[in-house]
C-alpha cells in the first residue's frame, strides 16, 4: 500500500486497519475524532508538528508487510483465554 499525503485519516485506516496501532503509540487523537473523513494526512502533520509523518507511515506499513499478510489483523495473545480476540 501506498500512503499518500492527499489521503484523509479514514481513508487510510480503511485500506489498512492495523495503522490504527501508529497513531495510539505515538499519542496522536485521530481514532474516534469526527474529522478524520475530512483531515487530510499533510493536515495531520502539520497539526502534529511531525513532517515526516507520511514517510512514517508509510515505513509502518512496509514492516507490517513484512511480518505478515497486508490488510490481515496481526495475532495478538489474549490475556485471558475465554475472550475472542
Amino acid at each position: 500500500m501506498k500512503v499518500e499525503p492527499t489521503m484523509t485519516v479514514a481513508e487510510l485506516l480503511e485500506a489498512e486497519p492495523r495503522l490504527a496501532r501508529f497513531f495510539v503509540e505515538h499519542h496522536m487523537h485521530c481514532l474516534g475524532c469526527h474529522m478524520d473523513i475530512f483531515c487530510l494526512l499533510e493536515q495531520v502533520a502539520a497539526f502534529y508538528n511531525r513532517p515526516t509523518l507520511v514517510q512514517e507511515l508509510q515505513e509502518f506499513v512496509d514492516a507490517l508487510d513484512r511480518e505478515g499478510g497486508a490488510g490481515e489483523p496481526s495475532p495478538r495473545p489474549s490475556s485471558r483465554g475465554d475472550l475472542p480476540r
